[in-house]
């Protein structure tokens, strides 16, 4: 049966998690549509003996595939390489999908033939156990299919949003950086170029799981891997500029969108470092950098970091203890 859907499982040291989010994706009724290719990203715990049961009780499902580890950005190139599903979508092993909207999901799959599939998310709170909707930044017509260049996109949703045509990903060699984190940017905005249309479903599909203490996202993790996140920022700089004369001003206008919100996050990431000069030296060297060489709009950003910029950092002390109490209330 020609799978409608694959879904790429990166998976590594997720044996807290990777249960449930196989159980969510074998146990529906229309599992049989489904490809579930779970990457082992050299995993050290027992993240491959759990997704090798699954591959024994549902093998025309679920396959596993094991590799030396080589980061998010490698597992999902392998299940690019992989896959056969006629749409893709990346599940983290640590989140997982509802299973009553991915019946209706791959329903909804099979009488379309859009490059790109967008629909909402769940947060789900690990501490609080509390999830909450997040609603989509589209805003068009259920199930309606728009050109990418009407300009109804209004931003590049998040991966958590995103389902993608496989042979959009294919012919085009889209090719994720090893090795790093944040590369889930790369995923969304690689493929803009070559879109030719999208549409939106109001089916909220995707569970993704905050305030796990092992997450890159933490202020922690965010201020030691804060080069790894610049140079996420400068390998999609690149990428855009190399775009920038041969596509449409609405593609190029999207993509420096994502990017501009990245650069934002970069100063928060900076503002979240101890208090002293080298931080303040850092914040002033991301911004020669912005006005010499980075594709990036201060529109863009959110309003703190425009405040940020615009004074001059003077304000920079105050907010290092506004981002670092926000994350504790939120999580972001």
């Amino acid at each position: 049966m020609k799978k409608i859907l694959t879904i790429v499982v990166p998976s590594y040291n997720v044996e807290k998690f990777l249960p449930n989010t196989l159980e969510r994706l074998t146990s529906g009724d229309n599992k049989s549509k489904l490809e579930v290719l779970v990457v082992d990203d050299g995993s050290t715990d027992n993240t491959k003996m759990i997704a090798d049961r699954y591959q024994k009780k549902f093998s025309s499902v679920v396959r596993v595939i094991s590799k030396e580890n080589g980061g998010h950005g490698s597992t999902i190139n392998v299940g690019i390489s992989n896959a056969s599903g006629k749409y893709l979508k990346v599940v983290d092993g640590d989140d997982w999908l509802d299973t009553n909207q991915l019946d209706i999901f791959l329903d909804r799959l099979e009488d379309i033939d859009t490059d790109l599939i967008i629909t909402p998310f769940w947060l789900y709170d690990n501490k609080k156990k509390k999830k909450m909707l997040q609603n989509s930044s589209v805003d068009t017509q259920n199930g309606k299919a728009f050109l990418v260049d009407s300009g109804k996109l209004k931003a590049i949703p998040p991966m958590h949003e995103c389902t993608f045509k496989t042979e959009i990903l294919k012919k085009n060699s889209i090719t994720i950086d090893e090795n790093a984190f944040y590369v889930d940017v790369e995923f969304v905005v690689y493929p803009i170029p070559y879109l030719k249309d999208f549409c939106f479903f109001n089916i909220p599909l995707y569970m993704y799981r905050i305030n796990v203490g092992t997450q890159s996202t933490n202020p922690e993790s965010l201020i030691k891997n804060k080069n790894m996140h610049y140079f996420v920022i400068d390998q999609i700089n690149s990428y855009i500029k190399g775009f920038k004369k041969s596509v449409s001003r609405v593609r190029y206008l999207l993509m420096k969108k994502r990017l501009s919100q990245m650069i934002a996050a970069q100063f928060k990431i900076i503002v979240m470092s101890k208090i002293g000069f080298s931080t303040m030296k850092e914040l002033k060297s991301l911004r020669e950098k912005i006005d010499t060489s980075l594709e990036f709009d201060l529109k863009y950003a959110n309003f703190p970091v425009r405040v940020l910029i615009k004074t001059n950092f003077i304000f920079y002390p105050a907010l290092h203890y506004l981002a670092l109490l926000k994350f504790k209330y939120t999580g972001e």
